[in-house]
């Protein structure tokens, strides 16, 4: 033992006892990066945006997150045809196409409550608004008699309640973009 200033040290002890907790868990992050034939676009929208350094600690996080097919349609919605576009613009931070890379990401992202298929509304949105400070909605179809959850009105909810340390993840077919449709 050591001894410092009185106080005694076992610096020569590895037993720590319960004092210490080494995560071993996967997050979010940990999640989308390893599932790169469903995820892949979206993680790298994730890494892009930094938003993937949120994603990987400690909350609470219901992610709508969207599959590579669904991000390309995003692209192509935005007038380009990869990531690498969004990241054209060297200055980074001050890049139109950045700030709307960054806040798709955040619309996809509820922060503050996971939200399992089981307590999804019966019809309506969410009590807990995402990180662009607006509601999500749920609907229910059963076109093909098989019932299906949609999200905000148009995408489809084609991978559910995939539970990690952090939260929720829950594969949609759509990228969520925020509604055009202006209030009277």
């Amino acid at each position: 033992m050591l001894c410092v200033g009185g106080f005694a040290s076992c610096l020569d002890s590895d037993d720590v006892g319960d004092a210490y907790y080494t995560f071993t868990g996967m997050t979010v992050t940990n999640f989308l990066e390893q599932n790169p034939g469903i995820f892949g676009e979206f993680y790298k929208a994730l890494d892009t945006t930094g938003v993937d350094d949120l994603l990987s600690t400690y909350g609470t996080f219901t992610v709508f997150a969207p599959t590579n097919d669904a991000m390309k349609a995003y692209y192509a919605d935005s007038n380009v045809t990869s990531m690498e576009e969004f990241l054209a613009d060297k200055t980074y931070g001050d890049s139109a196409r950045f700030k709307a890379l960054k806040q798709m990401v955040f619309f996809q992202l509820i922060s503050t409550k996971t939200y399992m298929e089981s307590e999804f509304p019966e019809s309506g949105r969410f009590d807990h608004k995402n990180m662009m400070d607006r509601y999500i909605s749920i609907t229910y179809r059963n076109e093909t008699g098989q019932l299906e959850i949609i999200v905000n009105g148009s995408s489809r909810i084609v991978l559910k309640d995939q539970d990690v340390h952090n939260g929720v993840v829950h594969g949609v077919d759509r990228v969520l973009v925020p509604s055009n449709f202006m209030l009277p």
